[in-house]
């Protein structure tokens, strides 16, 4: 979500595309050659990273090359305070969370062992949360602190942790590939409220809208059965469900 544009960003990966939607329509603003591998908000619009390096891309379409580089092996990432960028990475047979540098360089940060697949940071930027779909594990992280501490674990049969969300009342939201749902949890790991989608698989959201209570979450239709595509025929879209109060009631 970009607050200074007013509007979502957000990849096709397989078309591949990039389009800049409200709740009001969307709008399908570049074609690219290469997959899209990261989206990444900006004051003015977004960065855009491809196996062929990073583009700014602002609301008119005008894409330009950018200097930003990222190591090899990145699973997961995100903009944190002060507009730094955090990602997951290898880091020999482990997995590491941390900042970069301008030039990628990774600094500080927390070892896993398997790698983190969702990155968010709260809401005032003092903790960091971590999901690992591998395991179902939602971890959370306080920069400065070397502790990585496990808030919550989600058992397969619920579905895949996908993209996480954080809203201002301090929960953590989380969308679950073969779910149908998305999930929130409380600071203290507990879940308090789950809203079910007409799709199987969502895959990633963000807050948003006027005043940051449109929830927009995508979907895949790649990698779904034939049964569940003709019970879902929304798979694919990007959905909003609109909240009555963050992390209170949802209604889609």
């Amino acid at each position: 979500w970009s607050d200074g544009g007013r509007a979502l960003w957000w990849a096709d990966v397989l078309a591949p595309s990039v389009h800049r939607a409200t709740c009001e329509g969307d709008a399908d603003i570049v074609r690219l050659e290469a997959p899209v591998e990261a989206v990444v908000a900006l004051s003015d619009g977004v960065a855009i990273g491809t196996g062929g390096g990073w583009m700014r891309l602002d609301a008119d379409g005008d894409m330009q090359p950018m200097a930003a580089t990222t190591p090899r092996g990145v699973t997961a990432m995100t903009v944190g305070p002060g507009g730094r960028l955090w990602a997951s990475l290898a880091d020999g047979d482990r997995w590491r969370v941390a900042a970069l540098t301008p030039d990628g360089t990774p600094v500080g940060g927390w070892r896993l062992s398997e790698p983190a697949t969702a990155l968010a940071w709260d809401a005032r930027g003092q903790q960091l949360y971590l999901a690992a779909a591998d395991s179902g594990t939602l971890y959370t992280a306080t920069e400065g602190s070397p502790v990585l501490r496990r808030l919550a674990t989600v058992p397969k049969g619920s579905g895949r942790l996908g993209g996480l969300a954080t809203d201002e009342a301090g929960g953590v939201w989380s969308s679950l590939r073969g779910g149908w749902s998305v999930v929130r949890f409380e600071p203290d790991g507990s879940v308090n409220q789950v809203l079910a989608l007409p799709v199987p698989a969502p895959t990633d959201l963000a807050f948003g809208g006027p005043d940051g209570r449109t929830l927009f979450i995508t979907s895949a239709r790649d990698a779904v059965s034939r049964e569940a595509l003709d019970a879902a025929p929304h798979s694919g879209r990007l959905l909003c469900a609109e909240l009555s109060s963050p992390g209170v009631r949802a209604r889609a």
